[in-house]
């Protein structure tokens, strides 16, 4: 559950800026494209079909209730971490590049620049 490591990573990192400076801890919203996974988070069900959750789960699941984290879904085709994830059809990882900012390496500032 690659929610689990973000907010990991966010923890610490949020530990690392606030504690020296006396910062109140503000939510950090965490975008999600499993409507599953956020739903079972908000409102945990439990029966046969969940019975054997991830510890994962369980600590993302605490950061929600503690008003640590915040979940707000996204559709997978505006999920722009996917670049960096899994293979993606040509067109699509186009997009995701250009909303991350990333510049191809054919780009005209690039080909200004050998000259």
């Amino acid at each position: 559950m690659a929610a689990c490591q973000t907010a990991k990573e966010i923890a610490w990192v949020k530990t690392l800026i606030n504690e020296p400076l006396n910062v109140e801890d503000v939510p950090t919203t965490l975008y999600m494209d499993n409507q599953s996974a956020i739903s079972l988070i908000k409102n945990p069900v439990f029966h046969k079909t969940v019975k054997h959750i991830d510890v994962r789960f369980h600590y993302i699941r605490e950061q929600y209730t503690g008003k640590k984290s915040l979940l707000e879904y996204v559709a997978s085709k505006e999920q722009h971490a996917d670049i960096l994830t899994k293979p993606l059809p040509r067109q699509q990882f186009q997009h995701n590049r250009e909303a991350l900012g990333i510049q191809g390496k054919h780009h005209s500032k690039l080909e200004e620049k050998s000259e």
